[in-house]
């Protein structure tokens, strides 16, 4: 069993574009599955928190992590180059940042104007 944390600060949006919300959610169900599947994580945290011009959505795992020198071969069976891709389609793009003993943190990132809504 992995425990999950969902953590959303009091700005973050409640409504987005709809193609926003599906290419996101899309990208952290995959980076979700990739922590069962491969991390050997106890822990994962979700948060969601908005700066002057992003919407910023981290996924967190205590898991085994992975050498990134490694990532050209690893990114078709990770998902991340369709993580990547579904970032692109909404002007956003995610990073990952990973070291083996040290678990695993998926940062996406899309552009966000707040419109006073």
């Amino acid at each position: 069993n992995i425990s999950v944390e969902l953590e959303i600060e009091p700005n973050v949006p409640t409504k987005l574009d709809d193609t926003i919300e599906i290419q996101l959610l899309r990208v952290i169900m995959e980076a979700l599955i990739n922590v069962r599947k491969h991390a050997c994580a106890s822990k994962v945290k979700v948060t969601l928190k908005l700066d002057e011009a992003h919407l910023i959505i981290t996924v967190v795992d205590d898991g085994k992590g992975f050498n990134t020198s490694d990532c050209n071969n690893l990114i078709d069976s990770y998902g991340l180059k369709t993580m990547q891709e579904r970032m692109q389609i909404v002007k956003g793009w995610a990073n990952v940042y990973s070291e083996l003993g040290r678990g695993t943190t998926v940062r996406l990132m899309v552009p966000y104007e707040n419109r006073g809504a």
